[in-house]
């Protein structure tokens, strides 16, 4: 019996050690991690995404491309995140618990910014329905907020990739359309014109302002407006490159860039922003700026990749423009960082020299440029850099308005550029001394079938069109215009009307 006992004894013994050891091992080892599927494939920052695994706990952590994804709902088999910040494209869905980690799903990052390709057609008036082609758009209408102008359209039918508007009411012009999908507001606008049935008339008035004789100047090279509404033009050479400002409605003047300042002073341009006179020196290759509250002059930039410089202006969204002649690229600086390290290579057209630049209403870039024998031609410059010739490159002289295409004109020397509010484009052709005012008219089709037309012409009020040598040109508040004559050192005045 006691043999028995004692046998019984050391049984319990080894069963209890034997219970108590399997106890420690499972509570050692986890269960372990797996993440199966989830869902959806791709989205954008801030798509919920759902995880189907097994083993998950509150201590679960998720990451995407090593940003941590907001935890929103824990189950034992499910996860809820929200997608943090990343750049587009494809990453691995991390999921950690403990020591445990997964990496066998994946999510792809895309960028749902609507994007306008075309629209058809680009010009008409209120009530005009327009069919939009592109990218990313809302199937439901309501949800694209679609805006000619500041004006917003009534969207009648939406899929992905097209909208079907109505025009709204908005004054004669050229106007921006853009598609906002919530807070997304698509770049690339196109361009929206609303016809004028009535006729434009221009009257000129030659001479309007003259450089007084006891200033001693080769010529005129550029106008434009000071914040203050003073009409300020550079002249150049002489003893006297320099700067003034006219008041309209006194006519009294005020020098506020000196002489001695630097040399070929081609083209000045107030920035919207903050309201500095910038200056363009060609002689030096400097962009220098004049502080209308200090009244002082400061250099901002000097060489440094302005490469035989000719102007300098600014975009919608206050970056830099400067013009390299030479070279032919014109070289931007961001807003608010006009510095050599920031500058980067917009555009480089080649095969030509850049003479003068402006923008359009949807924010594209017009460039008059010239080869090497002074044939003329005028650019459009998307925001991508992407380049289009839309006039000049023919052999058809310009004597008179021409409905053809402006591609077929020869032009000679295009210089001095601008955009008024109605989307025409001015410029000056032909060389020194036989230089005329020319504007490039949108069509139906915006630059696809515009329409040279002739400006100072007799029946217009000019008495002489074959003397005067336009180089540069300005519009007011009002919409008239100020043309800047170089040899002839005047600014002539073109108001227009309509009937």
């Amino acid at each position: 019996m006691k043999t028995t006992s004692a046998f019984m004894a050391v049984c319990t013994a080894l069963l209890m050690f034997s219970c108590s050891g399997d106890d420690e091992n499972s509570q050692s080892t986890p269960l372990q991690l797996k993440t199966t599927t989830s869902s959806p494939a791709k989205g954008e920052i801030g798509t919920k995404i759902t995880i189907i695994g097994e083993n998950f706990t509150d201590q679960a952590k998720v990451y995407l491309k090593n940003a941590k994804a907001t935890i929103t709902s824990v189950t034992a088999t499910q996860l809820q995140v929200i997608a943090p910040a990343n750049e587009a494209g494809e990453c691995i869905i991390e999921v950690m618990v403990g020591a445990q980690k997964t990496e066998n799903l994946r999510f792809t990052y895309v960028d749902y910014t609507p994007v306008v390709s075309s629209i058809s057609p680009s010009s008409g008036t209120e009530n005009t329905e327009i069919t939009i082609i592109g990218e990313n758009f809302s199937t439901t209408p309501e949800e694209n907020i679609v805006k000619i102008g500041d004006a917003i359209a009534t969207v009648k039918y939406a899929t992905e990739t097209e909208l079907k508007i109505i025009a709204p009411q908005n004054e004669i012009g050229t106007y921006a359309v853009t598609v906002s999908v919530g807070v997304k507001t698509g770049k690339n606008p196109a361009l929206f014109t609303y016809e004028d049935t009535r006729e434009r008339i221009y009257e000129c008035t030659q001479n309007f302002i003259t450089v007084p004789s006891d200033i001693n100047t080769q010529d005129l090279k550029s106008v434009t407006f000071l914040k203050d509404g003073r009409l300020a033009y550079s002249t150049n050479g002489g003893s006297a490159t320099e700067a003034w400002a006219i008041d309209l409605r006194t006519m009294e003047r005020e020098k506020i860039v000196p002489n001695g300042t630097g040399t070929v002073l081609l083209k000045i341009t107030t920035n919207p922003t903050n309201g500095k006179l910038y200056l363009a020196y060609k002689g030096e290759d400097k962009i220098s700026v004049w502080d209308p509250n200090t009244k002082q002059v400061s250099d901002l930039l000097t060489r440094n990749g302005l490469d035989n410089l000719m102007d300098v202006k600014f975009d919608q969204y206050n970056n830099m423009y400067a013009v390299c002649r030479n070279s032919g690229t014109i070289q931007k600086y961001p807003s608010g960082n006009y510095n050599s390290s920031s500058r980067l290579e917009f555009v480089k057209i080649t095969g030509r020299q850049i003479q003068a630049i402006a923008f359009d209403a949807a924010g594209n870039l017009i460039a008059a440029a010239t080869d090497g024998s002074n044939a003329g031609y005028i650019y459009k410059v998307d925001s991508s850099g992407a380049y289009t010739l839309i006039a000049g490159g023919g052999n058809k002289v310009i004597t008179e308005d021409i409905t053809e295409d402006p591609k077929t004109a020869k032009l000679e020397k295009a210089e001095g550029l601008m955009v008024d509010k109605d989307g025409y484009i001015w410029f000056s052709d032909g060389n020194s001394g036989t230089r005329k005012t020319k504007i490039l008219k949108p069509g139906k089709n915006g630059y696809q079938d515009a329409t040279i037309i002739l400006v100072c012409k007799a029946e217009n009020g000019w008495k002489d069109s074959g003397t005067t040598s336009p180089v540069d040109f300005v519009q007011d508040t009002d919409g008239t215009i100020y043309i800047a004559d170089g040899p002839n050192k005047a600014i002539h005045k073109v108001t227009i009307g309509y009937k």
